[in-house]
């Protein structure tokens, strides 16, 4: 017998099972897998997925095996069902295109079906944001036919229960075996969601948008001669203060990851050196750039951000997928007549 601590980490971990065979298993079953879910109806959840599995090929790991063996083996269940089973070692390819815009065939957005799950979430504590993206065929294949995908970032309370009332209001609605991806603000996302998550539009988020600037690097850029820094441009020289800003500035969200480098224009014996990758604390974002002219040349940050990280403390803070997706819609905008790395 189990304990109710061991059964709510079964049930938690039986919603991870599920999120990664979205997008693999049929929708319909998905859809009613999770609704048993949260009915705590694991045992045919696990049946269900198991069968499902030796007619399609689903995504499980090791780990999703051992979930459903343990579902079974809490039921005095036969095994046999997972024999032949062969888990996935690496995350499989995904099969779909997300798009924020429904494509022609799907006509206008319905709002009446967003204002149905925004409802809900606007009286949930633990939802961080919702979207919604396109799911089609990614060579144009008139079926499976387009279909919305909600994405919901919430706490990790009771993810199994969130995603049943949405799918509810979905049903209400008028969706036929609504697709309600809900995943957790801590640890990994699967690619299905985090794709649809990327490519989407964000619909709803509880907080409101913040002002978010691009720090810029450089006193000047010249057509021919590139980037370059003031002679008089303030420099950090306590070492103790150094230190700190430099901890602020690595430990930063990454948005853009590069290898790409740039040439020292401080000293040009270096050669290309300098990193490019993009960071943010939800209110700034910031290229690694910064931080390196800052370490090896002592060179401060743009004086804006610099006051900023002054009074934020230690560490930038842990963000969401809302903070990151909203720093990552500042970088899509058209560029400004005066280039971000300059002043």
């Amino acid at each position: 017998m189990t304990t109710p601590d061991q059964k709510a980490d079964v049930k938690a971990a039986m919603h991870e099972v599920l999120l990664r065979q979205a997008g693999f298993a049929p929708d319909e079953l998905v859809t009613q897998a999770r609704a048993w879910l949260a009915d705590d109806r694991l045992d045919e959840v696990a049946r269900a997925v198991a069968s499902t599995a030796t007619r399609y090929v689903l995504p499980l790991t090791e780990g999703d095996l051992g979930v459903l063996a343990t579902v079974f083996e809490t039921e005095g269940a036969s095994l046999d069902v997972l024999q032949g089973i062969e888990p996935v070692i690496d995350d499989p390819p995904l099969v779909w295109q997300f798009s924020a815009e429904p494509p022609d065939s799907v006509g206008s957005n319905d709002d009446s079906v967003v204002a149905a799950l925004i409802e809900v979430l606007s009286g949930e504590p633990a939802a961080h944001g919702m979207w919604r993206a396109w799911r089609m065929s990614p060579d144009g294949a008139p079926y499976p036919p387009p279909r919305a995908v909600y994405v919901v970032e919430a706490d990790d309370d009771d993810l199994p229960a969130l995603t049943a009332r949405l799918q509810q209001a979905l049903i209400a609605a008028g969706e036929a075996a609504p697709q309600v991806e809900v995943t957790a603000v801590v640890g990994p996302v699967p690619t299905y969601q985090r794709a649809a998550r990327a490519y989407g539009a964000l619909l709803w988020a509880a907080t409101e948008t913040p002002e978010i600037t691009v720090a810029r690097v450089f006193d000047a850029m010249d057509p021919i001669s590139g980037p370059s820094f003031a002679p008089d441009h303030p420099r950090m020289d306590n070492e103790a203060e150094r230190g700190q800003i430099l901890d602020y500035l690595r430990a930063g969200a990454a948005l853009m990851i590069t290898t790409a480098t740039l040439d020292d224009v401080v000293d040009p014996s270096r050669g290309a050196v300098v990193p490019m990758s993009l960071r943010t604390d939800g209110t700034w974002i910031w290229p690694d750039t910064i931080a390196y002219y800052l370490e090896h040349h002592h060179l401060a940050p743009d004086p804006d951000l610099l006051a900023h990280i002054r009074d934020a403390g230690l560490l930038p803070p842990e963000l969401d997928a809302v903070a990151i997706h909203r720093a990552m819609d500042v970088l899509r905008r058209p560029p400004e007549a005066e280039p971000v790395w300059t002043r």
